[in-house]
């Protein structure tokens, strides 16, 4: 229990482990990443893990243990986190999550939001921010430009690809795939 503007009320990670009873398993790794994020995180990876383990006869404790290795902290959107599960849901490895991208020659490219950096595959979720806003929109180009000219290959991801992941899932799939080929 903590205070909260004079309340008592949960922790986030002591709220995280309610909600595993209740939530569907994807919004619960939704909802831990997002008390995870890169700014200001309400909780750790650590805690929600020591919160978890120290629970015994807790509804939902099972699906909570299951969900932490899904758990991703220092992301930035739920939608993001909800397109690593739809790749991880078909079996393809899990993507960093915003890792510095660099040239060959240790020059800062990019943050992409979610990476096989190795492999040199950016995964960018774009919201509709992307497309109505014109700063962002030139931020994005520009940033994509450089991982381009580094050799990056970028797919772009839009709420529809997670709605319908087929397609986002077969680019993936043959992005890995080209990508361990050649190397």
């Amino acid at each position: 229990m903590m205070r909260f503007n004079g309340l008592l009320v949960t922790t986030p990670a002591q709220t995280w482990l309610h909600c595993s009873k209740v939530l569907p398993f994807a919004d619960l790794v939704v909802l831990g990443d997002a008390m995870m994020r890169r700014k200001n995180p309400a909780t750790s990876l650590l805690t929600l893990r020591q919160i978890t383990e120290a629970a015994f006869k807790t509804h939902g404790v099972i699906q909570a243990r299951a969900a932490l290795p899904y758990l991703r902290p220092g992301t930035d959107s739920s939608m993001e986190t909800r397109t690593r599960m739809v790749l991880v849901d078909a079996g393809l490895p899990c993507p960093a999550v915003n890792i510095r991208a660099y040239d060959e020659h240790g020059n800062f490219l990019a943050l992409p939001d979610m990476s096989y950096p190795d492999l040199r595959i950016a995964i960018e979720y774009d919201g509709d921010i992307h497309r109505t806003d014109r700063a962002t929109w030139l931020r994005d180009v520009e940033r994509r430009q450089r991982l381009e000219d580094a050799g990056w290959r970028i797919i772009t991801v839009t709420a529809n690809d997670v709605r319908h992941p087929a397609r986002l899932i077969a680019r993936v799939r043959t992005a890995i795939h080209t990508r361990q080929a050649t190397t």
